[in-house]
């Protein structure tokens, strides 16, 4: 009793702390109040099934954009309950802020708060008194790469998709329980676990298409911790069950025990059943799309598009390097990471390759390390099997699975992204993460032979029954754990005076304290959209030389700098937005003039109807009529070359001329009204009526029409 009532009060500490965390960072007023950002804008306030332009039901035949999902055109990121839920805030409080942001921190909160329950089952901390769980909650809770998730409203895919991937897993490792591979468990019961954690599949699919790995983790725990069995051992036994009745007797050694068999029966095919749930709701999401294929602009994901195979791959393990790099030390983060800004490997002399080198060899000693059978014992097995992993490395590799499974989808491997690099899709495979730090922290906290305390030493006990080599009465009580209670738990009051555990807790709570402060700076930065952009722009140029690839490789993107220019116009700075947008411009031109991939084209020509309307705004109409003709011609000129090739790059192109053509026409009525009306019309139609930037301008006009 006294270690459940120990592990008890820690849990609760240790969730006050990441609940507490969670809203001091994004619950304060100027939090709650911050303004729709970025792409909040394209998912809420113009989306027709939010706002009620178009019937709720339509929402399960339009993207997450609004795009019809069927469409070429489209980006085939489906989230109907997320658009249900901005519906349901857009009725409630309309466009205002306040209630979307409200919404996401209280999902981050009950996040936060599952982890904990979460990363006990994961790791099979049992019912002893481990830091791993609440210090994982609380890194989750403060992790400075969540900002992104919670505070931009867009974010909630993610949110949603966490919660209900983190609900399916907890109700089957519940049901399933850990070491016993659902022997004690009746069939039921084992069922009922695993239609649920199908069902949050599924739920989990409709808010974000990640959600689709949850039955792969529920094969990876069932193996790993639930039958406390090397992974290979599950491949051993599949194959045994194949070649054996190609064999002559004696050829295979002698089949497992009754017992073993059963065990292992039971997890195939309960591992047979996710895999197959799991693929019926994969087909069924694939077969939304249409029969197209998601239509992304080169420019967002360079890495995973580009034609050369080889450099194709470096690029795409190079941005996973980034990702690890961001989850271990989060910095430096930005909103945007499309070209130039993380350009992808199109060279064997780019300067990244020695570290991408160096990551892969880590990443592949790291797995080996990690599935290493152990050394024989003494006792010879009489399982054909290979032994159960160690228990820390057990820990650590369901950490692993944990990082990597919810990261497959966002990892090109499967499929092509809409995004190079963007912080939002590590909010769950950070919880790997997380989970890894807080295991190898309370490992120190218990000493280097934490094998020995909690670790390795109690196998024995969990395999072989209620005594180990040790026997019954032996220095870790009924257990067989060192410096355990009769419960079998840590006895708190030593570990307590010991200096490894101060040594980890004063760890802890530095590399707390660190995110924790930059995580509400940052969080800072998205509540002001000249900050937010100022500062991803500042990133993109002061990224060091090696990380460019290759000379006069990186920079600052167009899209960054154009929003950042757009913002200073919003907020009344017009004089420097105008020096912004005209090097967005410059930008953009000797993008289009080097003719090569993957700056061919007119994906990154937008800008010159913001620049006109800046000049206009500055008054000087003549300079306005003269950029926006400027753009219309270069925008043409490229329509011709690409879009013979890419009808998305010809919709593109006719959308950006189409905003110079209403750009001009409000710089035109100064001096010809009839011509501009006649301009606007032209703009109108060249948009079919379905721009919001155009049909803004039009609006401008009507109004100075009208006064």
């Amino acid at each position: 009793m006294r270690g459940a009532r120990s592990m008890f009060f820690m849990d609760v500490a240790f969730l006050s702390i990441a609940i507490g965390c969670s809203l001091a960072i994004y619950g304060n007023y100027a939090a709650l109040h911050g303004p729709l950002l970025y792409d909040d804008k394209a998912a809420v306030l113009q989306m027709p099934v939010v706002t009620g332009a178009a019937p709720l039901e339509h929402m399960w035949h339009v993207d997450f954009w609004g795009t019809e999902l069927a469409s070429p055109e489209s980006h085939k990121s489906w989230r109907p309950l997320v658009t249900l839920t901005f519906a349901a805030n857009y009725a409630i409080h309309g466009p205002s802020p306040f209630g979307y942001h409200v919404v996401n921190t209280a999902l981050h909160v009950v996040v936060s708060a599952a982890v904990l329950p979460a990363t006990r089952a994961a790791i099979d901390s049992g019912g002893e008194v481990d830091f791993s769980p609440g210090l994982a909650s609380i890194l989750f809770a403060v992790h400075p790469v969540h900002v992104e998730a919670v505070q931009n409203v867009v974010g909630r895919a993610e949110l949603l998709m966490s919660l209900g991937y983190l609900g399916g897993f907890l109700t089957y490792t519940c049901a399933i329980g850990c070491g016993s591979c659902g022997t004690s468990s009746d069939l039921t019961r084992q069922l009922a676990g695993l239609l649920l954690a199908l069902s949050s599949t599924l739920v989990s699919t409709l808010c974000k298409e990640t959600g689709v790995t949850l039955p792969l983790l529920c094969v990876a725990w069932d193996i790993t911790v639930a039958c406390r069995l090397h992974p290979l051992h599950v491949v051993q036994w599949a194959a045994y069950l194949l070649v054996l009745p190609l064999c002559r007797p004696g050829v295979v050694r002698r089949p497992p025990r009754l017992a073993e068999a059963r065990k292992l029966s039971y997890l195939l095919i309960r591992c047979g059943l996710l895999t197959a749930g799991g693929t019926a709701i994969s087909l069924w999401r694939f077969s939304r799309n249409g029969g197209t294929s998601p239509s992304f602009n080169a420019f967002a994901n360079p890495a995973a598009l580009q034609p050369n195979v080889l450099y194709r791959s470096l690029s795409v393990a190079w941005v996973w390097a980034e990702y690890v790099w961001v989850v271990v030390w989060p910095s430096p983060l930005s909103c945007d990471w499309s070209y130039p800004s993380l350009p992808p490997i199109m060279s064997l002399a780019d300067s990244r390759l020695p570290a991408l080198i160096a990551f892969l060899a880590l990443s592949g000693f790291t797995a080996l390390w990690l599935l290493l059978p152990p050394p024989p014992t003494s006792s010879p097995s009489k399982s054909p099997f290979a032994p159960p992993l160690p228990r820390l490395r057990r820990r650590l590799l369901m950490c692993s699975f944990i990082g990597v499974i919810p990261f497959l989808l966002a990892s090109n491997l499967v499929t092509v992204v809409g995004t190079s690099k963007a912080e939002r899709l590590l909010y769950l495979p950070s919880l790997g993460g997380c989970a890894a730090m807080a295991v190898l922290l309370d490992s120190l906290a218990c000493g280097c032979g934490c094998g020995i305390t909690h670790g390795e030493g109690c196998e024995a006990t969990n395999a072989g029954g209620a005594t180990n080599a040790g026997g019954a009465t032996n220095a870790g009580g009924a257990n067989g754990r060192v410096g355990g209670d009769a419960t079998g738990g840590r006895a708190t009051s030593t570990l307590f005076m010991s200096p490894r555990f101060w040594i980890a807790f004063g760890v802890a709570a530095v590399i707390m304290s660190a995110s924790f402060q930059q995580c509400s700076w940052y969080d800072g930065l998205w509540m002001d959209g000249v900050a937010l952009w100022g500062h991803a722009v500042r990133v993109q140029e002061e990224r060091p030389a090696w990380l460019r690839g290759v000379p006069g490789g990186g920079g600052p993107t167009t899209h960054a700098l154009a929003e950042y220019g757009m913002q200073l116009s919003w907020a009344g700075r017009n004089a420097e937005a105008a020096n912004v947008l005209e090097r967005q411009i410059a930008v953009s031109e000797s993008h289009v003039a080097s003719d090569t991939w993957p700056t061919k084209g007119c994906g990154s020509l937008a800008g010159y109807a913001s620049l006109s309307i800046v000049y206009r705004i500055l008054g000087d109409n003549q300079a306005a009529v003269a950029i926006a003709n400027r753009g219309i011609a270069l925008i043409q000129r490229a329509a011709v070359d690409g879009g013979a090739e890419d009808p998305h790059t010809a919709k593109d192109c006719t959308r950006e001329a189409a905003r110079c053509v209403a750009a001009r026409a409000l710089a035109v009525y100064a001096t010809d009204p009839q011509a501009a009306v006649t301009q606007m019309q032209t703009a109108l139609t060249m948009s079919s009526n379905s721009d919001a930037v155009v049909f803004a301008l039009a609006k401008q006009l009507n109004d100075h029409m009208g006064s």
